[in-house]
């Protein structure tokens, strides 16, 4: 029995080091092979939960299988608090107890008792005989006790998942740890204090993304005496837990994930991106002209996130660099800033305008005499299409 129980919980470790181990990957970026690792990351007060469950014990000792097994179900607690330190694995602290129920037959055998009774004399069975109890056709051995447990948490899911979830309806969690086991001096039971190895498995449904129903399964391994039985050849006594109740997730849920680029990669991208950029900045400014107004609508436009003034400085800053370019290298060149109206308000519009026009006189030195600012409707005048949500540049020829 022990060989088997350690040979699980050597397997359920080694599934746990699989499971922290970073995640290499390779992605393909435009024409480039990006050799990266994954790493999950979160506060040490995130990802943390609750449980509080309620169900039925039962013992497996020395003798208990000839007792009806109805009869041996006894009710049983556990609350516990855990946290996930990783998609995959985390640790619970659990606590719990009230009854265990098992047999004697009343066959000769060694047990534990208190100092003056004789080891051969069973001290449950002097006190129900005191009780007026027939034990002669064998008697139930009644126990009182709480247990104290630590465990390690393997979310399977995540475990044989490339992809990390966090928003499952259901959960799936096997663990192994060990526990502390006191048991009352009661009904002429000893009192005893055991550890014991523990196995089993808990799922949980997802209610809300706080709260869960959840269903456990588990098995503590723990000395032949803690029924204070030690003669009757069993090597270890056991007891089977069968819970359900609710779960509750604590503080903010999910983990960062980081993408860890191999050097290579890094100096790789850093030049594919450059000669883009160089693309980019080095292409010439296409024109749209209004042959009645003899104005140019140029492209390219400064794009605008939804309804609000702010842009991905990354993908428009080059072009604000494109029309200050032109402006340097054609000194007389004057041109209008056009906040575009097309699904925006006048107000709006002309605020994105204005914050074009501070970073061409700012950043780039543009003197702000050959910049006007208007408010148009853009595909109306030049009769094309795509200028939503932009702030656009407009040549006068004139």
């Amino acid at each position: 029995m022990k060989k088997i129980i350690l040979t699980i919980i050597v397997t359920l470790s080694a599934l746990a080091v699989h499971a922290q181990r970073t995640e290499k990957e390779v992605l393909q970026i435009d024409t480039l092979d990006v050799v990266y690792k994954t790493r999950y990351v979160s506060s040490f007060l995130d990802n943390w939960y609750i449980q509080g469950n309620f169900g039925g014990r039962v013992l497996i000792g020395e003798e208990d299988s000839q007792m009806n097994f109805k009869k041996r179900i006894d009710p049983g607690y556990q609350f516990a608090i855990g946290k996930k330190f990783y998609p995959s694995f985390g640790a619970r602290i659990s606590g719990g107890g009230a009854r265990l129920t098992g047999w004697n037959s009343g066959e000769q055998g060694l047990y534990q008792g208190n100092s003056w009774l004789d080891p051969l004399v069973d001290p449950v069975k002097v006190y129900l005989e005191g009780k007026g109890v027939d034990t002669s056709k064998g008697y139930r051995q009644e126990m009182k006790f709480f247990d104290i447990n630590l465990d390690l948490t393997l979310d399977m899911f995540n475990i044989f998942r490339r992809y990390k979830r966090y928003d499952r309806p259901f959960d799936w969690n096997m663990f192994t740890g060990v526990g502390y086991i006191h048991s009352f001096e009661w009904r002429g039971m000893p009192r005893n204090n055991k550890v014991a190895f523990r196995l089993g498995s808990f799922g949980t449904y997802n209610i809300t993304n706080r709260l869960g129903l959840n269903v456990e399964v588990s098995a503590d391994f723990t000395d032949a005496a803690l029924d204070g039985e030690l003669g009757k050849g069993r090597h270890c006594d056991i007891y089977v837990s069968a819970f359900a109740g609710l779960s509750y997730k604590i503080g903010k849920q999910g983990f960062t994930t980081i993408a860890l680029i191999s050097p290579e990669s890094y100096d790789a991208l850093n030049n594919r991106v450059s000669s883009l950029r160089k693309n980019v900045t080095e292409a010439p400014i296409v024109k749209v002209v209004n042959t009645k107004s003899n104005i140019s609508l140029l492209a390219p436009s400064v794009v605008f996130n939804q309804n609000t003034d702010q842009f991905d400085e990354e993908l428009q800053m080059v072009n604000i660099f494109k029309i200050a370019k032109l402006m340097k290298e054609n000194p007389d060149q004057k041109i209008i800033i056009v906040g575009n109206v097309i699904n925006s308000n006048e107000a709006l519009a002309e605020k994105r305008a204005k914050k074009i026009k501070d970073i061409l006189v700012n950043k780039y030195s543009v003197s702000s005499d050959r910049l006007k600012i208007r408010v148009q409707d853009i595909n109306k005048i030049f009769n094309v299409k795509g200028n939503d949500q932009s702030v656009n540049f407009v040549a006068d020829n004139n």
